[in-house]
């Protein structure tokens, strides 16, 4: 993948991701310490442009959508047979992200439907 500089050349790990979204769900908390400010969040998840969605905004880095009732951020990327979906949901403290071999965004839409499915009620 040299040359390729997707997500601005993050690169990460399962380990990783799962504390950033455990962080991001919890409003700027980790594991009880405060990694993120109240207004710096405030300010990454604030609706910015419009989107062609019905009703869906874009942040900074993030799409914000209605999803059941919940506001649910995400962001999906990849490379040529990669595909990656991060999404949380703050007011339900759930984030999840799927990370595939296939850069064909059926996959996590799936795993999307299945944490609705079995997680929230």
């Amino acid at each position: 993948l040299d040359g390729i500089e997707a997500a601005g050349a993050i690169w990460s790990n399962a380990d990783d991701m799962s504390r950033w979204l455990r962080m991001l769900a919890g409003r700027g908390v980790l594991d009880g310490e405060r990694i993120v400010s109240d207004s710096a969040l405030s300010d990454l998840l604030r609706p910015a442009v419009r989107t062609s969605a019905r009703g869906a905004h874009y942040g900074l880095g993030w799409f914000i959508e209605n999803w059941h009732g919940d506001t649910l951020y995400s962001h999906a990327g990849g490379v040529s047979g990669f595909g990656a979906l991060c999404e949380f949901a703050p007011s339900r403290g759930l984030g999840w992200a799927v990370l595939t071999n296939v850069d064909d965004g059926t996959l996590p839409r799936a795993v999307r439907d299945l944490v609705r499915r079995h997680l929230v009620r």
